[in-house]
């Protein structure tokens, strides 16, 4: 009876195990998604309120939750600071300690630093241009990563599920 019990608490460890690595992909598509809308925010202040970076990272930080909102406050506080460095640096130095604990893969992650040579030194046409390339291959990321969501949710499940099966009959 205790063999039978501890077999099936194993099996139920392993099955949760892929529950969680499951529940994980979807955590990476939202968070991919909310840097999605981050840009398109971004994009739009640019368009339409033509300020200075500094004055709409401040503006974006208020409304974004962490850890955007401190990567954006703490890029507008250290480009208004004369000794904070250029943009390129700022915005990579940003990437790499605010957002480096989220979701979003590294492939995506490096995409997102690339990004930041691109802003502040080109005028307000060609910055928006750089972000509508970026967005567009960020949303190919983002369908691409959707496509396999299903197949590699399944998948995690299923060897959750077998992976407790093989134990507990390995240990029984």
């Amino acid at each position: 009876m205790l063999k039978l019990t501890g077999g099936f608490l194993i099996i139920l460890a392993g099955s949760l195990l892929g529950g969680c690595l499951a529940w994980e992909q979807d955590r990476i598509c939202q968070e991919m998604r909310y840097l999605q809308g981050l840009m398109l925010r971004l994009r739009g202040e640019l368009w339409y309120s033509r300020t200075m970076l500094p004055d709409i990272f401040r503006r974006l930080a208020r409304e974004m939750k962490e850890p955007y909102d401190r990567w954006l406050s703490e890029m507008a506080d250290r480009m208004c600071r004369k000794d904070g460095g250029n943009l390129v640096e700022i915005w990579s130095q940003g990437v790499e300690i605010h957002l480096t604990e989220n979701m979003i893969p590294e492939k995506e992650r490096q995409r997102l630093m690339e990004l930041g040579s691109f802003l502040g030194h080109a005028d307000i046409e060609m910055q928006i241009r750089y972000l509508d390339r970026y967005l567009e291959e960020f949303a190919d990321a983002i369908k691409e990563r959707q496509s396999m969501l299903g197949e590699k949710k399944k998948l995690y499940r299923s060897l959750g599920v077998i992976g407790g099966i093989l134990i507990a009959v390995m240990l029984i």
